[in-house]
């Protein structure tokens, strides 16, 4: 089954914005809506979750270069996703398998981790978050790990930046 997944991967990455550098996040510095899009439905199918795109603003916090980017949300629970690991694990298999991983840009804490990819000069930005539903009724005043959660009681938020550097 894993060896299928790579193929498609592999497939999905020869029609894949975030490996097409003619897209507009590749040779201008503005992302398109039509390049939002496709990224947003690379990722929906990679996820296998719906996805949003947008076009915003971005601070690099490593270099501190303000840019427009391509945002694309995504939100599932955690029936999907084990643990925050796994949605960048597919990420990085799927979508960004021509892409190297930048160092610079990793972060971790007990709710999220943040990673970044780089190809040629496009940055892509990737954050996967994680808290209770509100019907999980965790404790305000108690670190959030030690409220015990039920997968389905995790609500994952994955948003992915991409930009021209």
């Amino acid at each position: 089954m894993y060896a299928i997944f790579l193929l498609f991967a592999a497939l999905l990455a020869a029609c894949n914005p975030a490996t097409d550098k003619n897209t507009a996040a590749g040779k201008t510095s503005q992302p398109t809506n039509e390049y939002c899009g496709q990224f947003a439905n690379n990722t929906a199918f990679v996820l296998n979750t719906k996805t949003s795109a947008r076009i915003g603003p971005f601070k690099d916090f490593v270099t501190g270069e303000e840019k427009r980017s391509c945002i694309i949300q995504a939100q599932t629970t955690g029936l999907q996703f084990a643990n925050l690991i796994d949605a960048i694990r597919l990420l990085r298999a799927g979508l960004f398998s021509a892409w190297k991983e930048e160092r610079a840009y990793q972060a971790d804490n007990p709710t999220g981790t943040t990673t970044a990819f780089l190809d040629g000069g496009r940055l892509a930005i990737v954050q996967v978050n994680w808290e209770p539903v509100p019907e999980a009724n965790c404790p305000k005043d108690k670190i959030i790990t030690t409220c015990q959660l039920k997968p389905e009681q995790k609500l994952y938020t994955i948003t992915i930046q991409a930009m021209q550097k």
